[in-house]
């Protein structure tokens, strides 16, 4: 799935392989994410905490809901 927005255009795209979500962002660079069942959430893999959700709130200023 991509977007465009004014500060650019985001990308999401699944990777089955891996059970990962992957973005790319305008702002942030390219980041990863594993759903974690627990949190009900997509987590970054890198340990940064940031979740999916989280990441298109600070950079889009729009709040999505993301089911699984």
């Amino acid at each position: 799935m991509s977007f465009t927005t004014p500060k650019g255009v985001f990308v999401i795209n699944k990777q089955p392989p891996s059970r990962q979500l992957w973005l790319s962002s305008p702002i942030s660079g390219p980041l990863q994410f594993s759903y974690h069942r627990a949190s009900n959430e997509w987590l970054d893999i890198r340990g940064s905490g940031k979740t999916l959700r989280s990441v298109l709130k600070e950079e889009l200023g729009i709040e999505f809901e993301i089911f699984v």
